[in-house]
């Protein structure tokens, strides 16, 4: 088996147990759109399937009545969508009205921007089973880790293309 078979192999194992314990679930467009509007609650969803038949009513016989009456359950409606948005929006600052630290970190919950933290580690152990907290020796320890990996590799390589009397 050279490299190229044992990584595809790694990744094919990979990849099923990845489907066999965390499964790939796919949302209808509908979920999708719900889980943009956090605020659309249970009864909100009931009430936009009553809009939408009425709205059904509408385009089947058009009479006075059925349109009045949807523009009138259309226009609730809207009120009722904008109001829960707005409540939505507005109990996390009014809990943390005096806090300005939590009221910026709820702003940015709100809109989707998340705090970057730090790619390097605190705490590396090295080959010799010793914590290693100064940055520049797990810096050091990384490289130590990444070029005996690349020695290593180099040497499984040349045996399976040249085969082991080379080396």
């Amino acid at each position: 088996m050279n490299i190229h078979q044992k990584f595809d192999t790694l990744v094919s194992t990979l990849k099923n147990l990845l489907d066999k314990h965390a499964p790939l679930i796919r949302q209808s467009r509908r979920e999708r759109k719900l889980a943009h509007k956090p605020w659309i609650t249970k009864a909100i969803m009931v009430s936009i399937r009553h809009q939408n038949r009425l709205f059904s009513k509408i385009c089947k016989n058009r009479t006075p009545s059925a349109t009045n009456a949807y523009k009138k359950y259309r226009n609730l409606l809207t009120r009722i969508k904008y109001k829960a948005k707005q409540n939505y929006y507005q109990c996390p600052f009014s809990a943390y009205q005096k806090n300005s630290s939590k009221t910026w970190a709820t702003m940015h919950d709100i809109i989707g921007k998340k705090k970057e933290g730090s790619a390097i580690p605190k705490v590396v152990i090295n080959q010799d089973n010793q914590k290693v907290t100064n940055l520049a020796n797990i810096c050091n320890a990384f490289n130590k880790f990444l070029l005996l990996l690349h020695q290593k590799w180099q040497i499984d390589f040349l045996h399976q293309t040249l085969g082991p009397t080379i080396i």
